[in-house]
């Protein structure tokens, strides 16, 4: 996408303003209130039409400018007059081209910098950055997590009922019944309570024994 012809006609002070960019960086300069940024208003104006809700002080000259914008876009050439805009052939909004101006008016920050830049990512990259920040915060409350990552813990958090302690509490318990068995393995606990066992049956059947014997005499 390239800016190929400004031509503005009449805008305010400005007359028959004519520029073909050639390739690298154009610097427009002159003077205090030769019309540096009227131009750009201008530009601006002919591209996104009334779309400029994120622009501020862009109204010093009331009105649309007379001229137009040539661009070349994906192998075709669009004229912007205000009429055709930009997001409608491009799909950049003029939140997109609020800062790519970044400098108006001793302004040097970027206007919605955090949404900005995921806009701008789901555009170079093709991905659905803020769905799917939208869709992982829904599987961290369905799944009932601290946050929503790969690696993040269920919460303890009351609004969850506690899962977070209940699910710690039961792993403290398999731990403990883990090492019991395994103490029991390795101390042949097991087999003395078995031998035990068996020692106790052996008493009973003799106190048997005795009993009958003692009612026999």
């Amino acid at each position: 996408m390239e800016i190929r012809e400004i031509a503005i006609s009449h805008y305010g002070p400005l007359r028959d303003v004519r520029h073909r960019p050639q390739p690298g960086l154009q610097v427009f300069y002159g003077p205090n209130e030769s019309g540096k940024t009227l131009l750009i208003d201008a530009i601006l104006k002919l591209m996104l039409g009334k779309r400029l809700k994120d622009f501020k002080d862009i109204d010093r000259v009331t009105g649309m400018p007379l001229g137009r914008v040539a661009l070349a876009f994906e192998g075709k050439e669009h004229i912007f007059d205000g009429k055709t805009l930009l997001e409608d052939v491009t799909g950049l909004s003029s939140s997109d081209m609020r800062n790519l101006f970044v400098i108006r008016n001793k302004d040097l920050q970027i206007s919605g910098q955090a949404d900005y830049f995921s806009r701008i990512n789901d555009q170079l990259t093709g991905m659905e950055g803020r769905r799917l920040t939208k869709l992982k915060e829904i599987v961290r409350n369905q799944g009932r997590m601290t946050r929503a990552s790969s690696a993040a813990q269920l919460s303890k958090s009351q609004d969850f009922d506690w899962i977070g302690d209940k699910v710690a509490a039961a792993e403290k318990l398999a731990a403990e019944i883990r090492e019991y068995l395994e103490q029991a393995r390795t101390g042949q606990l097991d087999a003395l309570e078995r031998r035990l066992e068996e020692s106790r049956r052996l008493l009973q059947a003799i106190n048997r024994q005795i009993q009958d014997q003692e009612m026999a005499k």
